[in-house]
């Protein structure tokens, strides 16, 4: 089952390009990503989209997701469960193609930083060319692995318990402080969790870029053991 993820604003050329150039079929869907802002123009290009789409097949899944296109943080982890829900291991025989082109600029942004930390779950990316006016492939990098099991293993801990202590942290993952110090010491300098010190204890908080790697490598949770 093919899962196209695309921005959508006034204008549905890009999109029926995507669709001429790679095509779609019985059972495959598409994410139309629009702004809660969006006025009727936005309805009616939706329209024609159902329109091209039924003519081609009734069975196409069609689903547009309102987002809020002045909350940056919130859509691009929205985006990433979107990807994580159409890919292995959700769904085993899925594939990805995300569009990154049309729509609202804030949008686009967000699908950007969202297919780049799941790089390796997106089948292929593409956007529309305003100078040849046609679908071109986007070939994005792969970001580098980060974490080892004990810092995701931290991470998760942290995400459930904001603010909690390295001590803490420690008694739950059944290891030394020092370990937890040194752990969290470095995912600091990498902007991935937030230290604050009260006397002589020290406490933790995911930072964003710590929520898009908790997300990243726990939806494939099976890689790890707790």
């Amino acid at each position: 089952m093919q899962t196209y993820i695309t921005p959508l604003g006034f204008d549905t050329s890009h999109i029926v390009s995507l669709i001429v150039r790679h095509g779609i079929k019985n059972g495959d869907e598409i994410l139309l990503l629009r702004s809660n802002g969006e006025d009727k123009r936005a309805t009616n290009a939706v329209f024609e989209i159902k329109q091209i789409l039924d003519k081609i097949d009734q069975t196409i899944i069609i689903k547009e997701i309102i987002v809020d296109h002045t909350q940056y943080r919130s859509m691009v982890l929205q985006f990433m469960e979107l990807i994580i829900a159409a890919s292995p291991p959700k769904r085993p025989s899925g594939t990805v193609h995300v569009n990154l082109s049309g729509g609202p600029r804030e949008i686009l942004v967000a699908l950007v930083t969202a297919s780049l930390a799941l790089r390796e779950r997106v089948l292929f990316c593409s956007g529309y060319s305003d100078v040849k006016r046609e679908q071109m492939p986007i070939d994005l990098p792969f970001l580098q692995s980060f974490p080892d099991k004990m810092s995701i293993s931290a991470l998760k801990v942290i995400h459930e318990n904001p603010g909690i202590s390295f001590i803490d942290i420690a008694q739950q993952l059944q290891t030394s402080e020092s370990t937890v110090s040194r752990t969290c010491a470095r995912m600091e300098n990498n902007h991935i969790i937030e230290i604050k010190s009260e006397g002589k204890s020290k406490f933790a908080h995911l930072s964003f870029t710590g929520e898009i790697i908790l997300r990243k490598y726990l939806s494939t949770v099976d890689d790890y053991e707790y």
